[in-house]
């Protein structure tokens, strides 16, 4: 419970940060890990900053003082906010920009002086993938509690200045979500490494151990991925999925299978999956460099089908509690739940018969899947995005060819 004196204290830090003088500074916060679009976002511009000597500055915000290590063991520029360390003030106060991936609320774990900090910055949404579920304006038209969590979501959905999307034809499902100014098609950061090779900083938060085993076995058998979505920490799906006897399928199959949890469910599911025989259970915070060497895609509703379509390989629907589901946990978007007509098994037998029969190249509903969810299948999604956030810091298209043009002239001039 906040009391009276850190209520005004955040207010005021608040109003400072609102009448603060910005820089060309860009702050790239999540109170979760060091993983998806916001690390490859970060990554990439990181390197063009160093690259063209551009008048930007860039920084990770973080929690989590492993994140914050590993991310200094890579000479990148972070920042850790915690409790016990005195706090870095004027980097947020002078920041331009915060980008962030969907959890930037004004309740916890993001503490709330943190939050005020930033205040005056323009908030860019890397969303964490295109949902199949309704989620935050969404949920108003359902009947909800309106505690102070949600009116925090509410709140949040309200005060984002742009949200970046995979396609064009999100842009009327993402109105519907968040009250945005302004909406730019860039593709998804984290998409780029399946289409390119990894540099050095890709491998963190990487589970390094079942990376390098899976590799070993690439190309000798089929790597199966099953990553089911987030059921609001009830374990009970588990029950229904029939994990080990959907083990013992990939096996005869002469596969491998590879389980990712929901993140915010691991700690429910691996007691239980690790103690099942013949599955590697991904136990890092970034699945994407795994992501790239699977064959073959299980899920159900998660935003990973989008994703994986750029791999051209093949992704199988597994939803055996559907019903549970759609009453007890999540509604879904009428029309991306149809557009999504993919292999659908809602039993182990029906998932036994569809993969006895895959091939290992999409049919033609897949391939039209991949037009319409992902505008771009290259690997300069951050690349776009580098461009979106360096326009709103001041750092525009022209102001960077001239510098770039100064970093080339420099460089010749030291040959």
């Amino acid at each position: 419970m906040m009391t009276i004196e850190q209520y005004k204290t955040q207010k005021n830090i608040e109003l400072l940060a609102q009448r603060w003088p910005k820089t060309s500074s860009i702050i790239f916060y999540t109170p979760r890990r060091f993983e998806g679009n916001l690390k490859y976002a970060f990554i990439d511009i990181c390197a063009r900053i160093k690259k063209q000597s551009l008048p930007v500055a860039a920084y990770f915000l973080t929690l989590h003082v492993e994140d914050y290590l590993s991310l200094r063991a890579e000479d990148l520029p972070v920042i850790h906010w915690s409790p016990e360390t005195e706090k870095p003030l004027k980097s947020l106060l002078d920041a331009s920009v915060v980008v962030e991936d969907g959890f930037y609320y004004d309740s916890p774990p993001t503490p709330p002086l943190l939050f005020s900090a930033l205040q005056g910055a323009k908030q860019v949404n890397l969303w964490h993938g295109t949902p199949i579920k309704k989620i935050h304006l969404q949920l108003t038209d359902s009947m909800v509690e309106i505690d102070y969590h949600m009116s925090a979501i509410f709140k949040y959905s309200a005060s984002i200045h742009t949200v970046c999307l995979a396609s064009k034809n999100h842009s009327d499902l993402f109105k519907k979500t968040f009250l945005a100014k302004s909406h730019k098609v860039t593709g998804y950061p984290r998409n780029d490494i399946l289409k390119r090779q990894l540099n050095r900083a890709d491998y963190i938060n990487v589970d390094l151990e079942t990376l390098e085993q899976l590799t070993a076995l690439d190309g000798k058998k089929k790597i199966f991925m099953y990553a089911p979505t987030w059921r609001d920490g009830d374990p009970s799906w588990l029950s229904k999925i029939h994990i080990e006897q959907l083990a013992g399928l990939i096996s005869k199959l002469d596969g491998i299978l590879l389980i990712n949890p929901h993140p915010f469910e691991r700690s429910i599911a691996e007691n239980l999956l690790q103690q099942i025989p013949g599955i590697f259970f991904q136990k890092g915070h970034d699945i994407y460099p795994l992501l790239r060497i699977t064959d073959v895609l299980i899920t159900d509703y998660s935003s990973i089908i989008f994703d994986y379509l750029l791999t051209d390989k093949v992704v199988v629907l597994y939803r055996p509690d559907h019903d549970q589901y759609i009453k007890k946990s999540r509604e879904l978007i009428p029309e991306q739940f149809s557009s999504v007509q993919l292999p659908l098994a809602e039993n182990l037998g029906e998932l036994e018969g569809i993969l006895l029969q895959l091939s290992d190249s999409p049919k033609e509903e897949q391939i039209r899947l991949k037009a319409l969810h992902n505008d771009f299948s290259d690997s300069h999604s951050s690349e776009r995005v580098g461009n979106v956030l360096m326009n709103l810091a001041g750092c525009g298209a022209l102001k960077r060819l001239v510098y770039r043009f100064k970093s080339f002239l420099n460089n010749m001039i030291k040959l």
